[in-house]
């Protein structure tokens, strides 16, 4: 069960990254901040729990920079760089989670 819940909060962190690249109001990104710094750590968890160094230290870092609280001071465009690395590591990371399910099942 836990791997189809964090499929499906990969495959809705990406969407959001992709929102991002919009034209949305300030908010949206103090909202998006709280929820990837959550849903970053909580793939942490799942990469630690599979041993999965790469992917451990990937969300980490991600989680670090997203931090809601001690904001990274960084620019529109290179937020925008950010974002669309997010979503094609989140794409990445969401067909080996995939090919993982697949096979185990």
């Amino acid at each position: 069960m836990m791997n189809k819940s964090i499929i499906a909060l990969k495959a809705l962190l990406m969407f959001l990254c992709l929102i991002c690249l919009l034209k949305v109001p300030y908010g949206y990104f103090i909202f998006f901040r709280f929820v990837a710094l959550i849903l970053f750590v909580l793939f942490a968890i799942d990469s630690y729990k599979k041993s999965n160094t790469t992917w451990l230290v990937i969300w980490l870092v991600s989680a670090l920079l997203v931090n809601p609280i001690i904001k990274t001071p960084l620019g529109r465009s290179f937020w925008n760089l950010v974002d669309i690395l997010w979503a094609i590591l989140l794409f990445f990371s969401l067909t080996d989670s995939l090919v993982t399910w697949k096979s185990k099942t």
